[in-house]
């Protein structure tokens, strides 16, 4: 195969068959003491009749009486799984209830009537009453008229961008926003760099 007319393509076909007889790489894994190890458990629910599920709700809440680290993974079907959804929002509900302060900020992005009026579940609280006790209302963005911002230049100009100054918006979410904040600011010095002006 001559390697002079085509070099992409003839080191992508040599790479392609060299990686047919490359193994995986094993993935790193980190041994723990097994008394440090959180306890785990699979149940194996019953979807005949929801007196099983019951019970065996019943059961992994002793469990977890007695073993206060225990996480249960569930292994279900209809309607197995809305119970143990009931039962996962119990739990979460209790968590964020026993620990308020491993949660940076809830924002609900929109207003207390966007949220469903519907309970988690039979004895649960409704959702819009919880969720108004847990989160704060950004409100909603306000509806525009794209007419309004056609003017790309004018709205650059007003925001206070040169002409043709290039920007860069950075959205992070969910529950480690510091670190990835922290990463997007150590990072500016090299971006800056890369770009002139």
């Amino acid at each position: 195969m001559p390697a002079r007319p085509e070099p992409v393509v003839v080191n992508h076909a040599i790479r392609d068959f060299a990686d047919r007889f490359r193994q995986a790489p094993v993935p790193l894994r980190r041994w723990t003491r097994p008394l440090d190890r959180r306890r785990r458990m699979l149940y194996l629910s019953s979807p005949i009749g929801l007196g099983h599920a019951r019970r065996d709700l019943a059961v992994a809440d002793e469990l977890r009486k007695l073993h206060s680290d225990l996480q249960v993974d569930w292994l279900g079907h209809h309607p197995v799984t809305e119970l143990l959804t009931a039962d996962y929002n119990l739990e979460m509900i209790e968590q964020i209830g026993r620990f308020p302060r491993l949660r940076d900020r809830a924002v609900f992005v929109g207003n207390s009537g966007d949220v469903v009026p519907d309970s988690f579940a039979a004895g649960l609280p409704p959702i819009r009453v919880w969720v108004e006790q847990h989160y704060q209302f950004s409100a909603t963005f306000p509806v525009y008229d794209p007419a309004e911002v056609a003017d790309r230049a004018a709205i650059r100009a007003k925001l206070g961008y040169r002409p043709g100054e290039k920007g860069c918006l950075v959205t992070v979410g969910g529950s480690g926003v510091g670190a990835d904040l922290r990463r997007v600011v150590a990072a500016y010095p090299a971006a800056k760099k890369l770009v002139p002006g």
